[in-house]
């Protein structure tokens, strides 16, 4: 499996570097065009003065939680004119060893505008990477770079100069555990309300969900898990107190109930243990943290897949001057694999070294994940073969076996064969599931040699015309054997018949019955 994952992060590799090399290509070919100046001649281009300070943005920056993915190489700061539109660049790279599958960036959305100066126009505005490529893949931090692209319209109420833009990633380590990051860059807001007094004096605190961490660290459905929030608050000079923080998680439908009858019941993702989902801090200093945590319990039957949680988030300044800020997370939920299996059919239950015996069985996925690769094969020293590949089952769905079973010799015990079921979850985990089925293997019927030597019987018998004739022993035999054949047949073909009905297979149906009138 290894030697797999490894392949493919080799793959993906050299697809992005073609990818990259033809954007790279086409971004040194563009030649700046010079401006004119008033009698249309082009001046030489003076050289650039150092920026000022209130001219230069903060770098961006990185709140990295697992300390290797974060924003990679240099990239120009965006213009987002009020009531235009901006195309808002995040270049992600993976500065570890081994690489990170499964991306999710989330930016943080804010209805304040000195949190997020765009207008919210959709529900949702996460992207998605399969994978960020680390140095095994041979390749320097720029081809390993991959750049994600939101479009947005810049809010007419924006603040001028330059705006923070927080991102939250999140991702599956090579050990399958959960990595985050909380990821910065910024834009330049022009045509705006003005300059951002926060920037420049400090007396405008922005607060904001800096990262998170969940414990247990994969959150299964039905099971409760602590939720730790990390606030920070990013002012340099002024403290919020008051804080409020009331979390809120999306409403999710389900249906239940069988043909005829089906329920919809919509309820929350998330509920909190304790009945409040409202948290209370006294106050967090300027540039400071607070960690703060709620357990939650997530629905039962819930799908497997991340679900997002809202914070509102209520604060004062030291002038008692409130504010109001709205940030989210996903939380990916799990949910663990179930299966079931009918009661196995085998026919016949007794077979002699060399003949065949059919076993017939359903496996039912009871759970709300797929199972992958799903096959199945029997264990005992007495018998070989039968194994069956059924592959993905969906959640609801039945795999069926019908497989022949071969007797190789005689069994030695109480005549138990095991039935192993092996199945992969979403994240490739091999699991197995075992089934006693009995089956009992004997020897062949052996023929007494005596009776078929001429000379055991009494000559005069034949003379006599009273001679023992052997097919008065071999008849009987040979007719139980072919009769017990006969009957063995018919009742396989009907139990599978009895089983095609009810799962509702007609063709197969017509097809036995043709099968039975030959």
């Amino acid at each position: 499996m290894s030697k797999c994952k490894k392949l493919i992060t080799i793959l993906l590799c050299g697809i992005m570097v073609f990818g990259m090399s033809l954007t790279a290509f086409a971004t040194e070919t563009q030649t700046p065009t010079p401006t004119p100046t008033s009698g249309g001649a082009t001046p030489t281009p003076a050289p650039t003065p150092d920026p000022t300070p209130e001219q230069t943005p903060n770098p961006p920056q990185s709140t990295n939680i697992n300390g290797n993915v974060m924003v990679g190489g240099t990239w120009q700061t965006p213009v987002a004119n009020a009531g235009g539109l901006v195309n808002v660049v995040l270049p992600l790279v993976n500065m570890a060893e081994l690489s990170v599958t499964d991306v999710i960036v989330t930016p943080v959305i804010s209805g304040d505008p000195a949190v997020w100066p765009f207008e919210i126009e959709k529900s949702s505005y996460t992207e998605t990477l399969p994978i960020l490529p680390g140095e095994e893949c041979g390749l320097g931090p720029i081809e390993r770079r991959q750049e994600i692209t939101w479009t947005l319209k810049t809010r007419k109420d924006a603040i001028n100069g330059y705006q923070p833009v927080t991102f939250q990633v999140q991702f599956k380590n090579p050990d399958e555990s959960a990595g985050s990051a909380s990821l910065v860059t910024y834009v330049k807001v022009t045509g705006g309300t003005g300059a951002n007094s926060a920037q420049g004096t400090g007396s405008v605190p922005r607060v904001i969900i800096s990262g998170f961490t969940t414990n247990p660290e994969n959150v299964r459905a039905g099971e409760s898990f602590d939720l730790t929030l990390h606030i920070r608050n990013t002012s340099k000079s002024t403290a919020v107190s008051n804080c409020e923080f009331d979390i809120q998680t999306t409403e999710e439908t389900t249906s239940s109930g069988g043909s005829g009858s089906t329920t919809t019941v919509s309820a929350p993702a998330f509920l909190p243990t304790s009945g409040s989902s409202t948290i209370f801090v006294d106050k967090i200093p300027a540039d400071s943290t607070k960690d703060v945590t709620i357990n939650m319990t997530p629905r039962a039957d819930l799908m497997q897949k991340p679900y997002a949680i809202s914070v509102n988030m209520k604060y004062e300044d030291s002038n008692a001057k409130e504010y109001t800020a709205d940030a989210s997370v996903s939380i990916p939920v799990k949910q663990e694999a179930k299966l079931d299996i009918s009661e196995p059919e085998v026919m016949p239950e007794s077979v002699e070294v060399g003949q065949q015996t059919n076993v017939m069985f359903s496996i039912y996925n009871t759970g709300k994940t797929i199972l992958y690769n799903v096959s199945v094969k029997f264990q005992a020293d007495s018998i070989n073969g039968g194994e069956a590949y059924l592959g993905n089952i969906s959640p609801g769905a039945t795999g069926n076996v019908d497989t022949m079973v071969n007797g190789i010799q005689p069994t030695m015990d109480e005549g138990i064969v095991k039935a192993v079921i092996t199945y992969e979850d979403d994240a490739g985990n091999v699991a197995t599931l075992e089934k006693d089925i009995t089956l009992y293997v004997t020897e062949p019927m052996a023929m007494d040699p005596g009776m078929m030597d001429p000379g055991m019987m009494d000559p005069g018998m034949d003379e006599q015309g009273g001679g023992f004739n052997i097919w008065f022993v071999l008849g009987p035999v040979i007719a139980l054997v072919v009769i017990g054949g006969i009957v063995a047949i018919v009742i396989i073909r009907k139990k599978k018949k009895e089983r095609l009905e009810r799962e509702g297979i007609e063709d197969e149906i017509a097809g036995l019955d043709q099968d039975e009138h030959q």
